[in-house]
């Protein structure tokens, strides 16, 4: 006889809907509503599938630091998952850790850096988007390599990406604006364009007598991630959108889009003070972050608030073999 299985706190149980049987369509739908069953909807169900996120990201990479976010679980599907492309075996590295040569005859590695941030808007000027995290194929030796331990560091926020074996050193690296061995095939796209985009520009703020305002620039794509649009200046300044994804799992690797600029302020009269929009964020992986806008303003009553750089994408590694 088995044991009886005990729901998870806040899960609803044949007691809880009981109350529905028999009623017409429109009562059960009240019944929904009702007060302590949407409270078990929000609260039990929301509670179960974030434990269940939580627990295939903390099952894979170890450690208890995730927040059930659906997109943890989305790079740990592709951290786990092993493709067959064009006679390669291809294994995806999303995070830092370690990973074990297996037995072949070729053996390279794909490195993306982490994306730069893009700088924070300020007065009188524009800001500069961040660079791509760059995007590097380097053939390893097989066999000096078989059966030893890689060191990967993923980096994010404008780092190197690493490969590196205790004995042996840096074996290969990537760091934020470098290009190196793209050839066509899964390695990615010829000649540079699997390299992640750069953010966008932010707009200048016009403020006072040092300038008229100027646009935000939109961020520079990759062969499959769009750069994202630019804000607009204005009255506030509005937004750089993010760059496009690519999924780490793609059959021909590449980086993300860069984020677009942010806006900057564009008071008309002597007391205005108008904000400034954002940076985009940079696509992943690898995507540089867009410019935060300048805020406008006059000497006499200051300038709104600057827009902040957006955030570069964390970089991703692949090992191909065969």
């Amino acid at each position: 006889m088995t044991n009886p299985v005990t729901p998870p706190d806040g899960a609803i149980t044949g007691g809880d809907v009981a109350p529905l049987n028999g009623l017409s369509e429109a009562a059960w739908r009240q019944q929904i509503n009702d007060q302590k069953l949407a409270g078990y909807r929000t609260g039990g169900f929301s509670n179960l599938f974030t434990g269940i996120m939580s627990g295939i990201v903390n099952g894979w990479f170890g450690g208890n630091g995730t927040v059930g976010d659906p997109q943890e679980v989305q790079y740990t599907v592709e951290a786990i998952k092993q493709a067959i492309l064009d006679g390669w075996v291809v294994d995806t590295i999303v995070a830092t850790s370690t990973y074990v040569v297996p037995q072949c005859s070729e053996l390279k590695v794909i490195l993306i850096g982490g994306g730069q941030n893009g700088q924070d808007g300020g007065p009188a000027r524009e800001s500069n988007g961040g660079l791509g995290g760059g995007f590097v194929v380097e053939m390893l030796d097989a066999a000096a390599l078989q059966g030893k331990t890689l060191n990967f560091s993923i980096a994010s926020s404008g780092a190197t990406t690493w490969v590196g074996e205790a004995s042996m050193g840096i074996l290969a690296e990537c760091a934020a604006g470098s290009v190196g061995g793209i050839a066509v095939g899964p390695e990615g796209y010829a000649p540079t364009s699997s390299a992640p985009g750069n953010g966008g520009r932010g707009g200048r703020g016009s403020y006072y007598q040092d300038g008229s305002s100027t646009s935000p620039t939109p961020g520079t794509g990759s062969a499959k991630g769009a750069g994202g649009e630019a804000g607009t200046t204005g009255r506030p300044g509005t937004a750089g959108k993010a760059g496009g994804n690519v999924s780490a799992g793609a059959s021909v690797k590449c980086g993300g889009g860069g984020g677009g600029g942010g806006g900057g302020g564009d008071p008309r009269v002597i007391t205005d003070t108008y904000n400034a929009g954002p940076g985009g964020p940079g696509g992943y992986p690898g995507g540089g972050g867009g410019g935060g806008g300048g805020a406008g303003g006059w000497i006499i009553n200051g300038y709104g608030t600057h827009g902040a750089g957006g955030i570069g994408a964390v970089g991703c590694a692949w090992v191909l073999w065969k």
